[in-house]
């Protein structure tokens, strides 16, 4: 039985967006409330500011070690994993081309002679998937009696229709697509849009009550945001204050608030209140008494900001445990970390070299009629016992 790498799920690492971080990746941080108990415990605001502080400096540790791996795991890849891959590619081609060539031979029943044709139509579709290999579909057609790239078109337009009438859906933008995944990825993406909409009130399938409500949340988030924007902001001209560099005489303490100043830049324009909050303690701008002065009005406003910058994070994380997770046609992302992934890529060569063996040894089957029909009865069985 011919063991296949699983096309399907395998993403070619040179065409996935590498996410580069937003923010500078030091994890060492100074900035928390540090509790008095022999005065009061920290209020639920103190609390939940420590808190994310802690869950974000983890975090930006994660981010700095997955920046730290993944250029070695991108070259591992490439160099040894890519060259078995692209052999298993030509081996199941040779194996596709193998059954073609005994099924007219004597000594096999019509029964053989259907099972040949049905895994030769089966596997050449699927690698007719990844692959405008024109030998491929004229095999396709010779064995399936139609042509597959008409067939895709069919079922495109049947799929298309699906969702026009199922989920009232104008697909007059997807004329051009002509693959599932990229209509799925076109889907996905409308779907986002139309939750953006949503949240503005600013849909035709919202009812007038829902638009009521979606403006007053819309009305709520906006001033939000502005007391978040308003908060930094205020953080940003303090420092902007200290540290202008045209108002340093001497070069060097030029050059050094320079650097700073496009941290607190960079900061800012990304809304990175922790980063902010770092360079105010580096400057000697304020000090931890400062920090544990914080009001709990104005706690509650930086811990907005800071869980949005958690969320960052952690969608930065993630991107990258599902890019990796493809390239290693893994589902256990979640067990799946800077520490592992060499490992693990380690493993999945040694699979692939195997698999590409067994191919070879497979491929001996068809010098010998009845070794075929050996392997066909074996093929049907598993046939069976998979359905």
């Amino acid at each position: 039985m011919v063991l296949f790498a699983d096309r399907s799920s395998t993403i070619w690492f040179e065409f996935i967006p590498v996410m580069t971080p937003k923010r500078p990746l030091t994890v060492t941080t100074d900035v928390r409330i540090a509790a008095d108990q022999s005065i009061r415990p920290l209020s639920k605001a103190q609390q939940t500011f420590n808190t994310l502080i802690r869950k974000i400096n983890q975090n930006r540790q994660c981010l700095a070690e997955w920046e730290t791996i993944l250029p070695e795991f991108h070259r591992k890849w490439q160099k040894e994993f890519l060259p078995i891959f692209q052999k298993i590619d030509r081996l199941q081609v040779e194996w596709l081309f193998c059954m073609d060539s005994v099924i007219d031979q004597k000594g096999l029943s019509q029964n053989e002679r259907d099972l040949l044709r049905e895994l030769i139509c089966e596997h050449s579709a699927r690698l007719l998937e990844d692959s405008e290999d024109e030998q491929l579909k004229d095999l396709y057609k010779k064995h399936s009696g139609s042509d597959f790239d008409e067939e895709e078109a069919e079922f495109m337009a049947d799929l298309k229709a699906r969702i026009q009438d199922d989920l009232d859906i104008d697909l007059s933008e997807a004329a051009h697509i002509d693959n599932p995944e990229d209509m799925l990825r076109w889907m996905r993406q409308k779907a986002t849009e139309q939750d953006e909409k949503s949240a503005y009130g600013n849909t035709e399938y919202t009812s007038y009550a829902e638009s009521k409500k979606s403006a007053r949340q819309f009305a709520q988030e906006a001033k939000a945001a502005a007391e978040m924007k308003l908060s930094l902001r205020e953080i940003y001209r303090k420092l902007a204050s200290i540290l202008h560099p045209d108002r340093e005489t001497d070069e060097q303490s030029r050059e050094q608030k320079t650097l700073l100043m496009q941290r607190v830049n960079d900061a800012y324009s990304s809304n990175n209140l922790l980063q902010l909050l770092e360079i105010q303690l580096q400057v000697e701008h304020i000090d931890q008494s400062t920090i544990n002065a914080l009001t709990d009005e104005r706690l509650k406003q930086y811990n907005k900001i800071l869980r949005e910058q958690l969320k960052e994070l952690e969608t930065e994380i993630l991107h990258r445990q599902h890019t990796t997770m493809d390239q290693l046609q893994s589902h256990a992302h979640s067990l799946l970390t800077p520490k592992n992934l060499i490992r693990q890529l380690a493993e999945k060569i040694n699979l692939t070299k195997r698999r590409a063996e067994l191919i070879k040894q497979e491929l001996t089957v068809f010098q010998d009629i009845k070794q075929v029909r050996l392997w066909l009865k074996m093929m049907q069985q598993t046939r069976y016992m998979d359905d």
